[in-house]
């Protein structure tokens, strides 16, 4: 149950979905941004690479630098992790019942930071790019009681089953 990062042409790593999509590196003053192989648009690696990054937190990593030109960052394969699937149309994971307290001990003082409560239930908002990095600022300056970088993996994206007519 679990998922790493995918290099990226000419040096950063971001999730393996990023990776299919980029041909080149454009340096634009400060800027350096990820051209798409097919098409027109870019990708500014900063967002890539903190995304990736995000994904990873809490997780043992491997980093592997290719020849001076490539840096990859990859979970370590031989961890055993916790798995957590997207579901609906968002970035949010649901949590299985059973897991909200015994993964993400929730009420304990090591709960996840991740842990979400909505309407619907509990989620993991590990994957969800905009919340990861809102939290793990948090996290930093003290300002919520959840203390733990959960370390979960993402499996994929599960659709939600239709509502009986």
């Amino acid at each position: 149950h679990r998922r790493g990062g995918a290099a990226l042409a000419g040096g950063a790593s971001s999730p393996p979905q990023a990776a299919k999509c980029v041909r080149t590196i454009l340096r634009i003053q400060k800027y350096v941004l990820l051209e798409k192989s097919e098409g027109f648009g870019m990708s500014n690696v900063h967002v890539c690479l903190d995304e990736a990054l995000g994904w990873l937190s809490g997780r043992l990593v491997e980093i592997e630098i290719e020849d001076g030109k490539q840096v990859k960052f990859s979970a370590d394969a031989s961890e055993e992790v916790f798995g957590v699937y997207f579901t609906g149309e968002g970035n949010s994971c649901k949590i299985p019942n059973g897991a909200v307290k015994a993964v993400c001990k929730i009420g304990q003082r090591d709960c996840c930071i991740f842990l979400s409560a909505g309407a619907d239930g509990f989620n993991c908002e590990k994957f969800n790019s905009p919340m990861v990095r809102m939290l793990l600022d948090r996290l930093a300056k003290g300002t919520m009681r959840a203390s733990r970088i959960g370390n979960c993996a993402l499996l994929g994206r599960k659709k939600r089953e239709a509502a009986a007519a």
